[in-house]
């Protein structure tokens, strides 16, 4: 396996800690982020559930989002058009949680 590569999957630790070794990295997969993400802020018990929803429904369009930009410009090397995309990703993101 590459150096650089990194590690895909869900939230179990044994799973992760088990692939996982040394500098190697570990990331959730999208949908793990969304579950992982609404479980968090159940748990927190600061918000209501409809405004949960409409957090999670945000980052799902704005993840989603930019894995589609990413598959589409990885193939036709617009990286001008992904520069543009990673940053409004990271502008909703802000707006969404700020």
């Amino acid at each position: 396996m590459d150096e650089e590569a990194v590690i895909i999957g869900d939230a179990d630790r044994e799973m992760r800690n088990a692939l996982v070794k040394g500098e190697r990295r570990f990331q959730l997969d999208l949908i793990h982020v969304l579950r992982d993400t609404s479980f968090k802020l159940w748990q927190d018990g600061e918000m209501t559930l409809e405004d949960r929803k409409g957090l999670i429904r945000r980052l799902e369009t704005l993840l989603f989002s930019l894995k589609n930009s990413v598959e589409k410009h990885r193939k036709d090397g617009d990286l001008d058009a992904l520069k543009g995309r990673i940053n409004s990703t990271v502008d909703g993101l802000k707006k969404s949680y700020n």
